[in-house]
This record gives C-alpha cells, sequence and structure tokens, in this order.
C-alpha cells in the first residue's frame, strides 16, 4: 500500500502532510483494522521516467526493501513477503521486528485455544536517519503506543522492549526525523 507520495500521506485522517480530501473509512490504519495485511511503501507518483529524482517542491514518497540477494528476484521476493518499508523522500532506512519476525512477517502465540491469551513480545527497531530523529512510535491496532525521543541522534542504535500483544493485533515502527521527513516499517500481525 502506498502510503505517502507527491500527494501527501494516507496513515489517517489528520495525519502529518495528509493527502487533500482524505475521509475516515479510506485510509491506512482503517484497511489494517478491516484485516487487509499491506506492507507499506512509498513512491513518487510523479510518472517523470526518473525513480529517486525529486522533481517537485513537494515531498515525494520512496520505497525501501530488505533483499536477500541485489537480482530482479531478489527484489520481487522482497515485496512478496512484504519486507519493505516507506518514506515520505528521504533516504531513511527501518528495521523492524516482533516475536522474532520482520516486517512484513506473522508472529505466532499461543494455542489456538484461546484468541484473548496476552504475551509479551520482543519489540526490536533501528533507523538510520538522514537527519536527526526526533520521534520514534510503535503504533498497535492504530495507535502509538510508544513514542520515544532519541538525544538528536542521526542513526539510532538497535533499541529493543516487550509489548504485550493478542491474536488478531498489528504492530509496526514511525518515525519522524528533525524537518518533519517520516517513515514507516511494514506491519507485523499477530495470530
Amino acid at each position: 500500500m502506498e502510503i505517502t507520495s507527491v500527494h501527501g500521506v494516507s496513515e489517517y485522517v489528520g495525519a502529518p502532510g495528509a493527502v487533500r480530501g482524505a475521509r475516515a473509512g479510506h485510509t491506512v490504519i482503517d484497511a489494517l483494522n478491516r484485516g487487509y495485511r499491506l506492507a507499506f511503501i512509498g513512491s513518487g507518483d510523479g510518472h517523470v521516467g526518473h525513480p529517486g529524482r525529486r522533481l517537485s517542491p513537494f515531498p515525494w514518497g520512496m520505497a525501501g526493501l530488505w533483499v536477500d540477494e541485489l537480482t530482479r528476484e531478489g527484489v520481487f521476493e522482497a515485496l512478496k513477503r512484504r519486507s519493505v518499508f516507506a518514506t515520505t523522500g528521504p533516504r531513511i532506512v527501518v528495521r523492524f521486528s516482533v516475536g522474532g519476525v520482520p516486517m512484513g512477517s506473522v508472529a505466532e502465540i499461543g494455542s489456538e485455544a484461546d484468541d484473548t491469551l496476552s504475551v509479551p513480545l520482543p519489540v526490536l527497531g533501528e533507523v538510520l536517519g538522514t537527519e536527526p530523529v526526533e520521534l520514534i512510535e510503535i503504533v498497535k491496532n492504530g495507535e502509538a503506543i510508544v513514542r520515544t525521543t532519541p538525544v538528536e541522534e542521526r542513526l539510532v542504535p538497535r533499541f529493543s522492549f516487550e509489548i504485550d500483544a493478542v491474536r488478531g493485533d498489528y504492530l509496526y515502527l514511525r518515525a519522524t526525523q528533525e524537518g518533519g521527513a517520516m517513515a514507516w516499517s511494514s506491519p507485523v500481525w499477530v495470530e
């Protein structure tokens, strides 16, 4: 899912830099809350034939992929397994995992007998910004449940903590750096 492009951010109504005319029920979080399993990418959406080259005064989106090999097949495999992240244009890099599985994956907990079983899951993240990172948030089921403010660092070394989760939850990382540029990991779903 294109969470950001030259048209703006479509994460939720009222998001920083939100797309013009965003309506409740038609955002990324609305789709995730309906149960869709969507990975996040950003794209320029400028149709000018210069990937990665900003030809507008407006922020463009950009997609990042974690690939096993730098080949065409490796790129398509990363897309298929949802091993992707999005930025509003700058080459911010994010890495995120929950319960030992990387973004775009499913973290499995407990037995199928108890859907209300809350389990503490380890969360790991890293952010490499192009400017100092001002805010890192962990979003669970559409709400930021963890907010941390690094100490004026461009590189936020690996951080970790535990989050209680139940079957059906989804979590992702959102980072904002100085100047307002943002990045998102793809979600991890808990089953």
